[in-house]
């Protein structure tokens, strides 16, 4: 059979099947008391299941292995086992109508991905906003639509795919099957990316466009090459990861490096050890000697239960003492002008020691602040989530926060050079960071500093991160190697997940308790979901189909007793049986609003009300669905934002994971809910906790309470 013959029959074959489910007629609404036309809907989908099977089996026994394998990757969110035959359940009244737009959606792909090899833009836009499930799927040629107009230099498609279409810009084209395939070579298109095609056709624009989308260089295909080592060979390419890439800082490797630091992992010696007097800003290399001194005092003490802090050497014909928990140099005797010096590491910390670190900066010009000689070893923090103006003062070290650490860690594992970020503390200016050089400036060098990282401790009797610059008398300490972590570091946060999971930072290794909660987003349907408790608003139609459809007799009758009722009881609670998978079922209430301050204020109430309920009934998970992102179309960033923050305030009172279960075809609402729960991943803080109460906030947070911005202080008084 020629592919042009499998093709039309496979189309033929879908277009048959498509015909037998809309001539099969139920009724709209099964959640009545009527028991005759709940078994009606019963016989009909039970008749249809059977037809389906029949014509499935005949059809796909007619097809190559190549076209009837693609059938069954389209459709396998349906649970249908091809060597039986049959499907393992009796399809639901409920899927009738997303089945029936699927099986088109496999017929509309042949030309939609041919479109995108082609060019042809206005095509490639019908299918995706018809078919939006399937614009991260790959066609019958095993290539992605975003490989494809990526790999032909159609720009518009690309952006297209990424700014409208939401596509995954590191989906990877089907792997290699060698029960489809006779010839055993892999072919290098097989987990191949957007980027590996645009790299090996040398198309720079496309290659810039795609990595200023958080497109990974690193990632492997199926003959485990990765996008920089397929742009080789092209000139362009070749130059452009050259400029943004570090290679090396201390030794004279020009490889182009083909893995993240993380992924590599294995310690190296490739750093420049620093010093300069609190007074300059010169920064003077350590001779080798020196370095090998610095770099053994932290290589040789990896895995040992006691670190030696300080060292003893001599600079410039004088004695110091070096502090390597604060990085500072200070004369043992005052013999010179120069009685203290900072030093820092040039370096990965973690690719030369293994060690978390955290990041300072320091300004040396500031064309509104006149340098001042008066100099002190104070060091400044500069907040979480802060958008207030600090104070600067010239030649003095600021912690930056956890969201610009997080970044900063996240380009030196990505080996780049530099890293762009607009400093809301600093009139919100972009600042460019150079990781080759450690220095910052912004667009017009107004403002210029350095940057350094100093190694992160832990106690080692009682695991807390130790503040660098506070006493430490009798604290037996250690660097936080990464093998003392309670979660393997994830920096890799630009490669888009299916699944995107946020530990709360306020319990992780800084808090002594054991209890975690997590906070999920994933496809899926809320009947399947393991949750101890499931969320369901009468005003869901779709999701009352569904749960009537497939809940037990109890659920059913608890349905029909509420509709009968009309009863506006904000939470009844039902145990789950039937097909449901989670232990409790909590129906709400939930009164859709016109105006989107209302429709805040209905959700977080609802939330509240839910996940007090579960705190309270002592279930330990709970899951929601998107409300309010279905027919009354309220702004999905918003509804992702409200609903994202309110859990996350409600998780600080109450230990609870959360999933938010999101429909398979509704790819725009998980990719909102996504980004804010990677957005609270950045900014979560073990700084501050806050609860709404009635008409006030109450607000709990570290600090110099005499620096607080507020009207009245109190405090306790003493006899």
């Amino acid at each position: 059979m020629s592919l042009e013959d499998a093709e039309i029959r496979l189309k033929q074959c879908l277009e048959e099947i498509i015909e037998i489910i809309e001539k099969t007629n139920v009724e709209q609404s099964s959640y009545t008391n009527s028991r005759d036309k709940f078994d009606s809907n019963k016989q009909i989908m039970e008749t249809l299941t059977i037809q389906l099977n029949n014509k499935l089996k005949s059809s796909l026994d007619a097809l190559s292995l190549k076209y009837r394998q693609y059938f069954l990757d389209f459709f396998s969110d349906y649970n249908y086992d091809y060597k039986k035959g049959i499907f393992n359940e009796t399809i639901k009244k409920y899927i009738i109508k997303q089945l029936s737009n699927d099986l088109s959606a496999i017929i509309n792909s042949f030309d939609a991905f041919q479109a995108a090899f082609n060019g042809n833009l206005l095509l490639v836009k019908n299918f995706v906003e018809k078919h939006p499930k399937y614009k991260d799927k790959s066609g019958i040629w095993d290539t992605t639509l975003l490989y494809s107009s990526s790999r032909n230099n159609h720009i518009d498609i690309v952006k297209y795919l990424i700014e409208q279409g939401k596509c995954d810009v590191n989906v990877q084209n089907r792997t290699h099957n060698q029960n489809l395939s006779k010839d055993l070579r892999i072919s290098p298109t097989s987990g191949s990316t957007a980027l590996h095609a645009a790299c090996y056709y040398g198309h720079l624009d496309i290659v810039r466009y795609l990595i200023d989308n958080r497109a990974d260089y690193f990632i492997k295909n199926d003959a485990q090459e990765t996008p920089i080592y397929n742009g080789l060979l092209r000139y362009n390419i070749k130059e452009f990861f050259e400029d943004f890439l570090i290679f090396n800082y201390s030794n004279s490797n020009k490889n182009i490096p083909q893995s993240t630091i993380l992924e590599s992992n294995e310690l190296i010696f490739d750093s420049i050890w620093e010093y300069k007097s609190i007074y300059s800003d010169q920064w003077i290399l350590f001779d080798d000697y020196q370095s090998n001194q610095m770099q053994q005092s932290f290589s040789s003490q990896i895995n040992k239960k006691h670190f030696n802090k300080d060292l003893v050497m001599n600079i410039d014909n004088h004695l110091y003492n070096i502090s390597l928990i604060q990085f500072l140099c200070t004369q043992t005797s005052n013999s010179s002008n120069d009685e203290h010096l900072w030093i820092r590491c040039r370096g990965s910390s973690i690719e030369n020691f293994n060690f978390y670190s955290k990041w300072q900066i320091m300004f040396n010009r500031h064309v509104s602040i006149k340098p001042n000689k008066s100099v002190s070893l104070e060091v400044f923090h500069i907040k979480n989530n802060s958008n207030d103006h600090i104070q600067i003062k010239l030649n003095h070290w600021y912690y930056l926060n956890d969201n610009i650490n997080q970044q900063l860690d996240n380009t030196s594992n990505y080996r780049r050079k530099y890293l762009y970020i607009y400093l809301t503390f600093i009139n919100n200016d972009l600042f460019q960071f150079n990781l080759k050089t450690f220095s910052f400036s912004n667009n017009d060098n107004t403002i210029q500093g350095f940057i350094r990282w100093i190694p992160t401790f832990i106690s080692n009797d009682n695991p807390t991160i130790i503040d660098n610059f506070q006493p430490l008398t009798n604290l037996n300490i250690l660097p936080l190697f990464r093998a003392y972590s309670r979660e393997p570091s994830s920096t890799n946060d630009h490669i888009h997940q299916s699944t995107t999971t946020i530990t709360n930072q306020y319990l992780d290794i800084n808090n002594n308790g054991n209890e975690s909660v997590s906070m999920v987003v994933c496809f899926g349907d809320l009947i399947a979901e393991t949750s101890d408790v499931i969320v369901v608003c009468w005003s869901s139609k779709y999701l009352l189909e569904m749960i009537y459809e497939c809940g037990g007799s109890s659920v059913r009758t608890a349905v029909n007793n509420q509709i009968e009722k009309k009863s506006k009881k904000l939470l009844t609670s039902v145990k789950s049986d039937g097909d449901i998978k989670s232990k409790r079922i909590y129906f709400i209430y939930w009164q859709p609003e016109s105006q989107i301050e209302a429709v805040k204020k209905s959700l977080e109430n609802l939330i509240s009300i839910a996940m007090e309920t579960a705190h309270h009934d002592d279930y330990k998970s709970i899951a929601f669905p998107a409300i309010g992102c279905g027919d009354y179309q309220y702004p999905i960033p918003i509804i992702a934002q409200i609903m994202v923050n309110k859990v996350h305030q409600e998780q600080i009172l109450h230990k609870i994971s959360v999933s938010f279960i999101i429909q398979s075809t509704k790819k725009e609402t998980f990719y909102h809910f996504d980004k804010q729960i990677n957005l609270l991943n950045q900014s979560a803080s073990v700084d501050s906790l806050s609860k709404i109460v009635q008409n006030g906030l109450i607000q709990i947070e570290k600090g110099d309470i005499t620096k607080q911005k507020v009207k009245y202080l109190f405090a306790e008084k003493k006899f």
